[in-house]
């Protein structure tokens, strides 16, 4: 094996493993980053092959990914949020409608770190858009009995809540896709189906019970319908 060979060996394996390497703070990624761009230079200089320069922007391109991603989690755990309009593109058709962010009481509590963790892999361009947002016409709710706030978790009346989706299942991805609406503004919530309103707390039991929720979630969620209140307890 020829020493380009084997360099280029070696440029493809750091490609793979520097994935392991995002639990490093921002400086010292930038110092990585600062050395495998001279190092770009010094192959290019060499005149060496394109599949160890090839290779060696690879690097470069997953360290400046790794980068991107822990800067955009540390400010959006900064950032407050606002009760704002964000575009929500509805699967049906397509059609993009402006609305605010509302949860109904006694859906499972936001949890900040998965919100961090979406907003990197929604800021980095890795979000899968075909996961589905199941949302509810928030006035339907309450007028359906249902105890519905807005994102910050004031109480809204059936007159104001015209102009509020409220977010049953994806609540974690949509409070990242807030967040980053309030850096960045212009954010769109991809593949939003807006159900009907019949039994919704029965619909989140069910939906609690196949997906990896904790008991206290499941306990929470269930306090939406009296049949399915008795069926947990939290230990």
């Amino acid at each position: 094996m020829t020493a380009e060979l084997t360099k280029a060996t070696e440029n493809v394996n750091t490609v793979s493993n520097i994935k392991t390497i995002t639990t490093m703070c921002t400086k010292d990624l930038k110092k990585r980053l600062a050395k495998e761009e001279r190092d770009l230079k010094s192959l290019i200089n060499k005149r060496m092959n394109d599949t160890i320069i090839n290779a060696q922007r690879e690097i470069i391109a997953q360290l400046q990914q790794d980068i991107a991603q822990v800067e955009s989690k540390k400010l959006a755990s900064t950032v407050a949020l606002n009760d704002d309009v964000i575009t929500f593109r509805l699967a049906k058709d397509g059609k993009e409608v402006s609305k605010k962010i509302a949860l109904v009481k006694n859906n499972r509590v936001i949890n900040s770190k998965k919100v961090d963790e979406f907003i990197a892999i929604i800021d980095n361009g890795k979000y899968e858009e075909a996961y589905p947002i199941i949302v509810a016409e928030a006035k339907a709710l309450i007028e359906a009995g249902y105890t519905v706030t807005d994102i910050n978790g004031r109480e809204l009346s059936a007159e104001e809540a015209e102009g509020y989706y409220v977010i049953l299942d994806g609540q974690h991805r949509g409070t990242a896709f807030a967040k980053l609406n309030a850096i960045k503004g212009g954010i769109v919530i991809p593949n939003v189906f807006v159900k009907e309103v019949k039994n919704i707390g029965e619909y989140l039991v069910n939906i609690n019970t196949v997906g990896n929720w904790d008991k206290k979630d499941r306990l929470t969620v269930a306090a939406l319908t009296s049949e399915e209140a008795g069926k947990y307890k939290v230990t």
